[in-house]
């Protein structure tokens, strides 16, 4: 967004009218509507942006919390791939698998959070 743009947002915002924008910048107000209008362009490109590079990234993530005991891990991880919509692609059996590969347990419970992230293709990457 160039500064001329911010400039007439801005103005805007305050409540002059195009006219009174256009007097203030020195120039028509034919322009300055071309500039808000490219302005919101701009903006409402950024947002889908935003939401889209949101919704790749909401995609699962999630910690599980310290001592939280690790039989009830896979269930967690299979209610948040439902609330999501997603199909988790691996049992129980190879969750707990790469549980304990990770080595943060004693006494069967997390000793520290685990970060769980469930992707849209189902796999599971486990930090």
């Amino acid at each position: 967004m160039t500064t001329r743009q911010i400039e007439v947002l801005l103005l805007r915002k305050r409540g002059f009218t195009q006219e009174k924008v256009a007097k203030i910048l020195g120039t028509s107000r034919a322009n300055v509507s071309i500039i808000e209008r490219n302005a919101y362009k701009v903006v409402w490109a950024a947002q889908a942006t935003l939401k889209a590079f949101e919704a790749l990234h909401d995609d699962g993530i999630f910690l599980v919390p310290s001592r939280t005991s690790i039989y009830d891990i896979p269930r967690l991880i299979y209610l948040r791939g439902d609330a999501l919509g997603i199909r988790v692609t691996i049992d129980e059996n190879q969750i707990m698998t790469i549980i304990k590969s990770k080595g943060k347990i004693r006494q069967y419970r997390l000793v520290s959070p685990l970060a769980v992230r469930i992707k849209q293709n189902g796999q599971l990457l486990l930090q």
